[in-house]
């Protein structure tokens, strides 16, 4: 069961680079998306969100917990980000999550998957770390997104598109006019067929 990817973000107007920033790794065992929202706007932002993504990058394989632990460490020398991560597990039929800040995940799914954030920030200290595990099914859609884009709309509207439309879509109507923003929608081949995703990368 391939899972397939679909990125897409967008600065907030005015600014020449985005705070928000994704990174998705495909192993052996898992998919790994990592989103990150770096504290406010511009450069600094940007240089938070990248240093958690290099770390996702870094420690693809390592348990959720241990990854945003050690990422907690190297941003404690930035502002700091909003940072969730989904480990993606095909083989075993179960996805895994954890998120600190305001990066909310949404899905549409065979099981209701719905886990909520820690409040924090990751980089000035994490006092608890809760992993959420799930019964992963083919079909299954996740999106996860930062706090730039609006929630206000049914997930369900867009479940015909492929994920990178998706992804395109979500951004394109929902971004808010005061943020960066970024989404990452990742789903399941159903049967293992391709649905015409863009393949897993980060940026």
């Amino acid at each position: 069961m391939p899972v397939l990817v679909g990125t897409a973000r967008r600065p907030l107007p005015g600014e020449l680079v985005c705070g928000d920033a994704f990174a998705v790794v495909q192993h052996p065992h898992a998919t790994l998306v990592c989103l990150a929202d770096g504290l406010g706007h511009g450069p600094a932002a940007r240089e938070a969100s990248e240093a958690a993504c290099q770390h996702a990058r870094d420690h693809a394989e390592a348990p959720l917990g241990a990854l945003i632990r050690g990422m907690d460490g190297v941003l404690a020398t930035t502002r700091g980000a909003a940072v969730s991560l989904l480990s993606l597990q095909p083989g075993v039929r179960r996805v895994q999550f954890v998120g600190i800040g305001n990066v909310e995940v949404r899905a549409i799914a065979r099981s209701p998957i719905a886990p909520p954030t820690t409040p924090g920030i990751v980089g000035h200290g994490l006092r608890s770390v809760r992993v959420w595990e799930y019964p992963l099914a083919d079909g299954d859609l996740l999106v996860l997104m930062t706090d730039g884009i609006s929630s206000r709309f049914e997930l369900g509207d867009l479940a015909h598109l492929e994920p990178q439309r998706m992804a395109e879509v979500i951004l394109a109507r929902h971004q808010k006019s005061h943020d960066d923003a970024c989404c990452v929608v990742a789903q399941v081949a159903a049967g293992g067929r391709a649905l015409g995703a863009t393949p897993g990368g980060g940026e």
